[in-house]
């Protein structure tokens, strides 16, 4: 006879040999994770930004998993996207719009390196929560605008519960009327 054996009773409710119940097991110890530095190699007009960037991801609250290796990659992508941008935008200053070829005027290699960046920008800002669109998309302006709703909806209610007492004291000082 092959069976699957008694079922296993639930750990929660686990006994001793005298029949005492044994403690609830130690919490689970979650590590909080630093925010990392910024790069050596990082130019340094990018240093703030990056530092504001992690203490945006920081400020939404549980959410270390902004400080996972990977996403901190995504942070360095994202700053390298905005330097490679911040680039291309000055060479076509300093160019213009279009440059001389070998056939005559061109338009400026560097616009297409600017749009690409551009474009990286805008992706990698998406995925990180960090444009007014993505932060819809993810429901943090939902959690804002529950919080204000909340805070208006308590004061309002604050509001209606003191002219509700006072209209009561109000009517019990008059005068019963003469008959």
């Amino acid at each position: 006879m092959s069976g699957r054996g008694p079922i296993p009773k639930d750990p929660r409710r686990k006994v001793d040999k005298r029949g005492a119940r044994l403690p609830k097991p130690a919490a689970k110890i979650v590590a909080t994770l630093a925010a990392p530095a910024a790069p050596a190699d990082l130019p340094r007009d990018l240093v703030p930004v990056w530092q504001g960037i992690l203490e945006e991801l920081d400020s939404r609250g549980s959410m270390p998993a902004a400080f996972r290796p990977v996403d901190v990659v995504l942070v360095r992508v994202l700053l390298d996207a905005i330097h490679v941008h911040t680039l291309a935008r000055a060479d076509i200053a300093r160019q213009g719009i279009t440059v001389e070829g070998r056939w005559g005027p061109t338009p400026n290699p560097a616009l297409r390196t600017q749009r690409d960046a551009a474009a990286t920008i805008l992706r990698l800002a998406g995925e990180l929560g960090l444009s007014p669109a993505a932060r819809t998309r993810l429901g943090l302006l939902a959690l804002a605008g529950v919080s204000i709703l909340q805070s208006l909806h308590d004061d309002l209610a604050g509001k209606v519960a003191a002219a509700v007492l006072a209209d009561a004291t109000k009517r019990r000082r008059r005068k019963p009327a003469a008959e």
